[in-house]
């Protein structure tokens, strides 16, 4: 986090013009703190991961085919939640030597983007936890009539979506309420600066 200090120290000491040096500090402070809350939620996250599938792990009893879809589903989680961490970080480490108005625009995007950050990986990923659900509970499922087998593997097939639709929800409120002020922000600082470069 120092380093991080020391980037914004070293942006604050350059007046850009068009956008008072208490307002830039004000703002930098903002995104550290977004940045600080990120980083607790993500913890979270990684404590749930790991938690749910310790469970899962310890109820397959030594099945290959349950094991082997533990191991695809914490695979595909814990890559999904390190390229979503990694995103985020970039927005705390943005370059603040570059020129101000390359900043604005720079966060500003990556702001953006933190709504669908998946957007490019998301069907690699999803089928991924599609075939480990369904490996998870494969021996359990060989013992039921083949329709109720049908309609567990479809069950099972659905929860990855189902989830996957409730966290971009979740994500979109959180988005909501701590980034969409700080794009707000950077939007009307990119615009004073749009108009004295003018």
């Amino acid at each position: 986090m120092a380093q991080f200090e020391e980037l914004q120290a070293i942006w604050q000491s350059q007046a850009p013009p068009g956008a008072p040096p208490a307002d830039s500090g004000t703002l930098a402070r903002a995104l550290a703190r977004s940045s600080r809350k990120q980083t607790w939620i993500y913890g979270g996250k990684l404590v749930a991961v790991i938690t749910m599938l310790s469970i899962v792990a310890v109820k397959a009893r030594g099945s290959a085919w349950s094991l082997g879809g533990v191991a695809l589903v914490a695979a595909a989680a814990l890559v999904m939640l390190a390229l979503d961490w990694r995103h985020q970080r970039a927005i705390a480490n943005l370059n603040f030597t570059e020129p101000s108005a390359g900043f604005v625009r720079s966060a500003i995007r990556q702001l953006r983007e933190q709504r669908e950050p998946f957007h490019g990986f998301l069907w690699p990923f999803m089928i991924c936890l599609v075939v480990g659900v369904n490996l998870m509970y494969l021996d359990r499922l060989r013992a039921m009539a083949l329709g109720w087998r049908v309609g567990w593997h479809v069950v099972g097939s659905a929860l990855p979506f189902g989830g996957y639709r409730l966290g971009v929800w979740a994500r979109h409120k959180r988005w909501e309420s701590h980034a969409r002020p700080l794009v707000a922000r950077l939007e009307a600082m990119l615009g004073a600066l749009e108009d004295d470069s003018r």
